[in-house]
């Protein structure tokens, strides 16, 4: 949640300037209704207008978290792509 006092509101769309590459304003609508990995771009309604804070794209794109991939030993692997390999013959794909 933005909390105004210690944040400085940006206007909702002078925000894509501060972040890289410049998403399109609709990205950033996006990230704010959908979100993305679970995360959502935090925003508030102040007389009819958007807005956001630095701090709000900063803790949205900050990530605390990546995303681990498993690492699988090589008899994994094997195990794995020969279940698939007998998945795709019993369906009739060679």
């Amino acid at each position: 949640m933005i909390d105004p006092a210690p944040e400085t509101p940006i206007p909702f769309p002078e925000a894509p300037k501060h972040i890289p590459g410049r998403p399109h304003i609709s990205t950033l609508h996006r990230w704010r209704t959908k979100g993305v990995r679970g995360r959502r771009l935090e925003t508030f309604l102040c007389g009819g207008r958007r807005f956001t804070s630095l701090a709000a794209i900063r803790r949205f794109m900050h990530v605390d978290d990546p995303v681990q991939t498993p690492d699988l030993g090589d008899r994994e692997v094997q195990r794995r792509a020969d279940q698939a390999g007998s998945q795709l013959d019993d369906l009739g794909f060679e």
